[in-house]
C-alpha cells in the first residue's frame, strides 16, 4: 500500500513499535523520522504538537495525528488522503 505517511518516533517507544508492526502487516509504506537523531524532525514535531515530544506523531497527506491508532492511519490512507 503506497502512501504519503511520515512517522515521528523515538527509540524505546512501545506505541511506536506497535504502530510499525501493524503498518508492516498491512503493507503500509511509511517514512520514519527519529526525533532523537534528527534535530530537524524534532523541530517539526514541536511545531505539530505545540512544543511537546509526543510520539508517535503521524502525518498523512498533511493531516497530523498525535499517538493515533494504527487503524486510523490505515483508514486515511485507504481514503486517499
Amino acid at each position: 500500500m503506497s502512501s504519503d505517511v511520515t512517522v515521528y518516533w523515538r527509540p524505546g517507544c512501545g506505541f511506536c513499535h506497535k504502530l510499525f508492526q501493524r503498518f508492516d502487516r498491512a503493507g503500509l509504506e511509511h517514512t520514519e523520522r527519529n526525533i532523537w537523531e534528527d534535530p530537524e524532525a524534532r523541530e517539526q514535531l514541536h511545531a505539530f504538537t505545540g512544543g511537546n515530544e509526543t510520539v508517535p506523531t503521524v502525518v498523512v497527506g498533511g493531516q497530523v495525528l498525535v499517538n493515533p491508532r494504527p487503524e486510523e492511519v490505515i483508514a486515511l490512507v485507504e481514503l486517499g488522503l
